[in-house]
């Protein structure tokens, strides 16, 4: 991601330990679901950060965004679209 808008930001243990269990998971997921599991595991991270985080992989390609009525959702990208 050498030149990305996530690459530019500063590496906090928080934010590796989401990217981490962002990348565990398969299906789409809310920021407020994924900030709940991140705490349920022990990591503790404010929601503007998950927020801020999955939008940052969502401009850089490393995240599918489905932008639904009520929410947005975030999953690993799946495959890579030329």
């Amino acid at each position: 991601m050498r030149g990305s808008a996530l690459a530019n930001q500063r590496s906090t243990r928080q934010r590796r330990e989401l990217l981490t269990l962002f990348q565990a998971g398969e299906d789409f997921a809310s920021a407020r679901f994924l900030h709940a599991v991140a705490e349920a595991k022990g990591i503790m991270v404010g929601l503007t950060t998950v927020y801020r985080t999955l939008r940052l992989l969502g401009a850089d390609g490393g995240a599918d965004v489905y932008c639904g009525r009520i929410q947005t959702s975030w999953r690993r990208m799946q495959r890579q679209y030329r």
